[in-house]
């Protein structure tokens, strides 16, 4: 709708030389931003949702259990989701909105930040934790606090 509505302004102002309309009223101006608006939520509504992530989308990779078909994860593009288009990393089944958060082995994770970089390297573990999620947040990604949904 962004898009449309830009695009709809740049023909009713006549903008940056582009001159559809002679001298338009006020009203065709303004039919014409919200006709550019329509089209561009018509047109490239579904095309923007492959493209870019949204919250709804991205909340999934951060879900207490994974599916079995990505076991080490889903949804990793924090803006662009296109990349887990091309990658086959995908996933949103639902909304998400009753969805558990967090890992197998969360409550023995360190608490603050220094020990949560650390814990990686130490060699011995006294419970199992995903380690692939947690590498895959913290090293694939550079994910530390990517969104509000973070829970590690």
């Amino acid at each position: 709708g962004i898009i449309g509505g830009i695009i709809g302004f740049v023909i009713a102002t006549s903008s940056f030389e582009v001159t559809l309309l002679q001298n338009p009223s006020l009203g065709i101006q303004l039919l014409t931003i919200l006709i550019g608006t329509a089209l561009g939520v018509l047109l490239l509504g579904r095309f923007m949702k492959i493209l870019f992530n949204s919250p709804e989308m991205h909340i999934w990779h951060h879900a207490y259990e994974m599916p079995e078909s990505h076991r080490l994860g889903i949804n990793f593009g924090l803006t662009l989701a296109i990349w887990d288009y091309i990658w086959k990393t995908a996933y949103m089944p639902h909304s998400g909105r009753d969805l558990r958060l967090g890992f197998e082995g969360i409550e023995e994770f360190p608490s603050n930040f220094v020990d949560q970089n650390l814990y990686g390297l130490k060699s011995v573990h006294t419970k199992k934790i995903n380690a692939v999620r947690i590498f895959s947040c913290f090293i694939i990604r550079s994910h530390y606090r990517c969104c509000g949904f973070c829970t590690i």
